[in-house]
């Protein structure tokens, strides 16, 4: 019986190191595990930080750039179509008043010559042309604008 005992506690005490000798060795190699694994974990942590804030950053600053650059354009698009619409508003006047300053001249050239009206032969553009002939010396001779008969009325042709 006590040889039996000796050799059934020698087993439990053997058994039980062991299994207390497995219990520790798994809960190192758990531990470990966990410690392995957290910085792992912790390391693609810090990776994917660090790529997601350098990402987010070179977002920013693409999109800032674009945005600088879209302002850019756009306060230079807006700066050229200023500057054409104000060339053509300037062109237009200068135009408008030519125009003006022409029709007037043109006009009040038209009033001398109806004032300084005579009859003969006149010789326009598209060839002689028999009618009313308005001079500027009032004779029928020199530069002279015929006139096409309307109804009560004349037109220069």
């Amino acid at each position: 019986m006590l040889l039996y005992e000796w050799i059934c506690t020698g087993d439990m005490l053997l058994y039980e190191w062991i299994w207390a000798g497995d219990m520790l060795l798994y809960e190192w190699i758990w531990a470990g595990d966990m410690l392995l694994y957290e910085w792992i974990w912790a390391g693609d942590m810090l990776l994917y930080e660090w790529i997601w804030a350098g990402d987010m950053i070179l977002y920013e600053w693409i999109w800032a750039g674009d945005m600088i650059l879209y302002e850019w354009i756009w306060a230079g698009d807006m700066i050229l179509y200023e500057w054409i619409w104000a060339g053509d508003m300037l062109l237009y006047e200068w135009i408008w008043a030519g125009d003006m300053l022409l029709y007037e001249w043109i006009w009040a050239g038209d009033m001398l010559l109806y004032e300084r009206s005579g009859q003969g032969t006149c010789y326009c553009m598209s060839g002689s042309v028999q009618g009313t002939c308005y001079c500027m010396n009032g004779s029928g001779q020199g530069t002279c604008y015929c006139m096409k008969d309307l109804v009560r009325g004349y037109v220069v042709v």
